[in-house]
């Protein structure tokens, strides 16, 4: 099973708030390439990434990232 190469600064994964066991599973550990995180994470810096923003929000990552 492939982990997610940012788990270990992602809030989503590790915060006060951090995801279910399942669904932690689902996007950090199996399939991350389609986390909207991990795609902002490949083209925005990682202090930059709303702390609100969710695994499934891909809309929301595909705007942030036209944004920069």
């Amino acid at each position: 099973m492939d982990t997610c190469i940012h788990h270990n600064r992602c809030v989503f994964f590790n915060g006060p708030a951090a995801a279910t066991k399942s669904t932690k599973q689902q996007y950090c550990m199996n399939h991350y390439a389609d986390c909207a995180r991990f795609m902002t994470f490949q083209h925005i810096a990682p202090d930059k990434i709303p702390i609100d923003l969710l695994p499934n929000q891909r809309v929301r990552a595909a705007q942030l990232i036209s944004n920069i």
